[in-house]
């Protein structure tokens, strides 16, 4: 399982009803033993101010549709505006408003008061989807979190206590080990050529000792150790 938590976001304006979906929420990821980081917001203004700047802080946002300040549909509809990915899921004791909800992409629409069984169904099968998009997020040294998309990275390097990626046209800095990253990679298509590097093999045009070339020119070292089994990773990733 990996170290990597899924970021959650849980915004309703009846503070008992936040308060009990949040422990829920933390409780059923719990028992999955998947880490997550979950804040919860009793205003829906002040959540949606920090997406505005940061549309993508969070993996997955848990609605409470009938809201005062911004109701949860008009808050997605704007989201979706700015680009985020965000996967959403709907509470409310309003079953009419189910189909809006769709409208804005919304995964799940539960209904109030919200049936553990159905949230735990809601939540795997959002990291389920978060799994399939081949995107993964990681936490920067400035504290944020960005998506990277996986196809997209070309490789990490350890940076002191931090790792690079090296991402088409960036690099950026983050805070997780390289160890954690491999974890949320697939391995069929990452490799440990180095114990300071991990290497997209779809993006190796050719080996040599003891290093790889990158499309874009770019150069990884493979360690004495690790040279054959990068090698033969390399012929049977090719191969199929």
């Amino acid at each position: 399982m990996s170290d990597l938590p899924v970021w959650i976001a849980v915004c309703d304006d009846d503070r008992k009803d936040l308060e009990k979906l949040s422990a829920m929420v933390k409780q059923i990821l719990e028992k999955e033993k998947r880490p997550v980081h979950l804040d919860s917001y009793a205003s829906s203004q002040e959540l949606f101010r920090l997406l505005h700047e940061k549309p993508d802080r969070y993996q997955i946002l848990v609605l409470d549709v009938m809201m005062d300040e911004i109701d949860g549909i008009s808050m997605a509809s704007r989201l979706r505006s700015l680009g985020t990915s965000s996967l959403v899921i709907f509470v409310s004791t309003n079953r009419e408003m189910a189909l809006l909800g769709y409208e804005v992409e919304a995964v799940r629409y539960l209904a109030k008061p919200v049936e553990e069984k159905k949230l735990r169904e809601a939540l795997g099968y959002c990291i389920e989807k978060l799994q399939q998009k081949k995107i993964l997020m990681v936490k920067m040294k400035d504290g944020c979190m960005r998506k990277i998309r996986m196809d997209r990275l070309a490789y990490i390097e350890i940076c002191g206590r931090n790792t690079i990626l090296i991402e088409e046209g960036h690099k950026w800095e983050s805070l997780s080990s390289i160890r954690e990253l491999e974890e949320e990679l697939p391995a069929e298509t990452f490799c440990r050529c180095h114990q300071s590097f991990l290497v997209n093999l779809d993006r190796v045009e050719s080996i040599q000792r003891y290093e790889l070339t990158l499309q874009g020119g770019l150069r990884v070292p493979v360690s004495k150790s690790k040279y054959n089994e990068t090698r033969e990773r390399l012929f049977f990733y090719v191969s199929d």
